[in-house]
């Protein structure tokens, strides 16, 4: 009885890690081109808050300046 479940043991863990490898992908691909949008995308963030921070300081002045 030992002898069996200790064989269906060894079996399952054979499995699991044979079907673990064939089920693995290769996705650097796709985390590189991920990568290269976010990087896109937090350049374009930081450009639009200087740009409001600009804005913003310029109306200022200009408020001031007609008070």
């Amino acid at each position: 009885m030992k002898q069996t479940i200790y064989a269906f043991m060894l079996a399952a863990a054979g499995y699991i890690t044979a079907s673990t490898s064939a089920f693995a992908n290769d996705y650097s691909a796709q985390i590189e081109a991920v990568k290269a949008t976010a990087e896109t995308n937090q350049a374009a963030v930081a450009a639009a808050v200087i740009a409001v921070a600009a804005v913003s300081f310029g109306l200022g002045l200009l408020v001031r300046w007609l008070r």
